[in-house]
């Protein structure tokens, strides 16, 4: 996936549907461990975020990319990420991101050695699951 051909298929969808799909194909790649193309297809999906001014779809892909951080070991960008995610979701009263950005906190924080951390965001995360 590269930003000329994202270009392409959105001047045919300027609503950015296309966005959801790369997006959704980062997963799929993150979960058959091609770390590499997931990283790529998140980024085009930013892009696209970007363009069409799609908070959710940036919420998505900012999850996408924080867990990819995790995985790679690069745990100050995955808090970065996740800490990104926490702000935008909690302004805007998205439940399920402020939840997701809690959960992915919570597992940095662990990875990190911040028993601390771990516990406001996994606490913060269960809370978030009863709503």
């Amino acid at each position: 996936a590269d930003a000329p051909a994202a270009r392409r298929l959105l001047g045919r969808d300027p609503t950015g549907t296309v966005g959801y799909l790369l997006a959704q194909q980062g997963r799929i790649a993150r979960q058959l461990g091609e770390l590499d193309l997931a990283a790529d297809h998140y980024a085009v999906a930013a892009r696209v975020a970007r363009w069409v001014h799609d908070d959710e779809l940036t919420g998505r892909t900012l999850l996408g990319l924080g867990v990819l951080a995790n995985m790679r070991g690069n745990y100050p960008e995955a808090r970065a990420r996740f800490a990104a995610v926490l702000r935008r979701a909690t302004a805007r009263d998205h439940t399920e991101f402020v939840r997701a950005a809690h959960h992915g906190l919570l597992h940095a924080a662990l990875a990190a050695g911040d028993a601390d951390a771990a516990l406001i965001h996994g606490w913060a995360a269960l809370q978030g699951m009863e709503q």
